[in-house]
């Protein structure tokens, strides 16, 4: 978890220099009774397209009125895991259903071409909610909006079959996963 982290932070270096000011566009696609919102970021020529749930975006707001983060602050430190060399085998399985589910795209581009990263949040119940999913291609022209639904209900359908914490109903991870 020290790399997620890390890599957390590195990120939000990368997708926001905070001496730039940048340029934002959005738009929504309703499929069913469900809405995406596409959102686009130009910063100083770096193109990047944030996707979000209507329904997801709920459920994420009620768990964080709800829970505390677990994070390397002092006051909510990270708990002990029940089993991390399981939890790493199934980080790594819910790696390959993120991959896999990008890689059926309609220009049949890998999902090191789309440059990807999903912000998930990891239950202590085990259970994950992708709630946003960055992109540096714009995934509405590579997914029609029910396959882009489809793609943030797998990764949702997603549980690790362990409670990730001994003491479990706390808190939940923050995790972003990149596929590069």
């Amino acid at each position: 978890m020290m790399f997620c982290k890390y890599f957390v932070g590195l990120l939000s270096v990368m997708l926001w220099p905070s001496n730039i000011t940048a340029q934002t566009s959005s738009r929504t696609v309703k499929e069913g009774n469900r809405t995406i919102v596409e959102e686009t970021n130009n910063n100083d020529g770096k193109l990047f397209y944030y996707y979000t749930v209507n329904d997801i975006s709920n459920r994420v707001n009620a768990l964080k009125q709800r829970k505390i983060e677990f994070n390397y602050k002092a006051e909510y430190p990270y708990p002990i895991r029940n089993n991390p060399q399981l939890m790493k085998k199934e980080f790594h399985e819910l790696d390959q259903l993120c991959l896999s589910c990008f890689s059926k795209n309609a220009k049949n581009m890998k999902p090191k071409e789309i440059l990807c990263y999903n912000k998930a949040l990891i239950d202590d119940d085990g259970s994950v909610i992708c709630y946003k999913i960055i992109a540096k291609t714009p995934l509405l022209e590579l997914f029609t909006a029910k396959e882009l639904l489809n793609i943030f209900d797998t990764i949702n359908s997603f549980r690790f079959t362990t409670p990730l914490m001994k003491y479990e109903s706390t808190g939940y991870l923050e995790a972003t996963l990149g596929y590069f």
